[in-house]
């Protein structure tokens, strides 16, 4: 009997061929200014070939504010770039695979040098990993923002997305304002004092998309069960935010975990620090003895806070999720075996699985995955390399399938 893994299911109006979702991966294939080139399209033309169940993109800024501090991160933030877009949808779709854009604003988690301003937020306090004090946002910009989504969704529609994915976790502007402990405006956009999590913004980006695409376009949602930041969030306000969530009767929900403040929280495994020194843009410096410096200050607060990586690891707020009811749920972070991919599917622990850098090791993974006497277990050695080199000018790829 074929596992249910690899059953069809509809999330609102897509139609995936398999449970398995190819998360969302920073790509490297943008130029300068965000316009996606020949990499960024091959990368998701190779996947579209593979059989996988829904692709998501990298996370692409709704504005020059909002942009990360990787160097070639794309955008939809101009709509001279929907031809560049519309080629990838067209590849895409030519290998009979649905994509949706991640969309996102990094709010405290960037550099003024990049976004050509000062990080903006919710909260004056700054990141500790990115270490810029953050501008509080007015009342009327947060409204900018939210049309800012709007408007990319809209583009992302133009340009043949099949959906949009709104990025609410890993500590980026959405989640800020969902955070109680980073959330410190008063007024419409602060904390509910009845949910105790602040849900104005994210809810005014959710209607903007609906009013500007219609109210079948796809919207999924993506959010971290724990967020490492001291104060917990997992089980009451994860609870209260699924709930919440239901009510807006988003189209699927992912759960991921953890912010930038600790990126390697978020993927878990190897810590290469070498490569870290080497191209990470906050630990260099034209000063002498300021990287090492720098490098110690790093391993004092960040290193003592590094999880390991175990299998499925975020599967227990997926689980929990699932008992809420009434939303799709698709857990990511850890998953490599066919055997625990089966398992969670058909223990109805979750309704699909996400997988980032196993893809990049093994594009066709989707294929050896269902061989029925295979219980196939990726390469993936989750050695961090192609998550390091994020920080570099090139494009991501798995170092270690280059040597193979």
């Amino acid at each position: 009997m074929t596992p249910a893994l690899f059953d069809s299911i509809r999330l609102g109006t897509l139609a995936l061929c398999n449970r398995i979702v190819r998360a969302a991966t920073y790509e490297g294939g943008a130029d300068a200014d965000g316009t996606p080139g020949a990499d960024y399209r091959r990368m998701y033309e190779e996947l579209a070939a593979q059989d996988i169940g829904l692709i998501v993109t990298g996370f692409t800024f709704v504005s020059r504010q909002g942009r990360a501090m990787q160097p070639r991160q794309a955008g939809l933030d101009d709509d001279a770039k929907l031809p560049a877009f519309r080629a990838v949808t067209d590849a895409v779709h030519r290998g009979g695979t649905p994509i949706v854009a991640q969309l996102a604003h990094a709010g405290r988690q960037t550099r003024c040098e990049r976004t050509g301003e000062r990080p903006v937020s919710c909260t004056r306090t700054p990141s500790v990993y990115f270490r810029e004090r953050p501008r509080l946002l007015r009342d009327d910009e947060i409204q900018d923002i939210a049309a800012q989504f709007a408007r990319a969704a809209a583009r992302a529609q133009r340009a043949g997305f099949d959906g949009v994915q709104l990025h609410a976790a890993h500590g980026y502007l959405l989640h800020q304002f969902l955070l109680p402990q980073l959330n410190r405006l008063r007024g419409p956009f602060g904390v509910d004092e009845t949910s105790g999590i602040g849900t104005a913004l994210l809810g005014r980006v959710i209607d903007g998309v609906r009013s500007a695409c219609g109210p079948d376009y796809p919207v999924l949602v993506k959010i971290s069960g724990e967020t490492d930041l001291g104060q917990p969030f997992f089980p009451t306000h994860f609870d209260r935010l699924i709930d919440w969530l239901r009510e807006q009767a988003i189209t699927a929900v992912e759960i991921s975990c953890g912010s930038m403040d600790y990126a390697l929280n978020i993927f878990r495994g190897d810590l290469p620090f070498a490569l870290v020194r080497r191209h990470n843009p906050l630990l260099r410096s034209r000063l002498p003895l300021l990287p090492e410096i720098k490098a110690a200050c790093f391993r004092k607060r960040i290193l003592p806070l590094f999880r390991p990586f175990a299998p499925m690891y975020n599967l227990a707020f997926a689980e929990r999720a699932k008992l809420r009811g009434g939303i799709p749920v698709v857990t990511v972070g850890g998953v490599r075996s066919r055997r625990e991919m089966v398992e969670a599917v058909e223990a109805g622990r979750a309704d699909l699985v996400a997988l980032s850098r196993p893809f990049l090791r093994e594009p066709d993974l989707v294929r050896r995955l269902r061989c029925a006497d295979n219980d196939h277990v990726s390469p993936c050695r989750n050695c961090n390399h192609c998550v390091i080199m994020c920080d570099a000018d090139r494009r991501t790829r798995c170092y270690q399938r280059s040597l193979s």
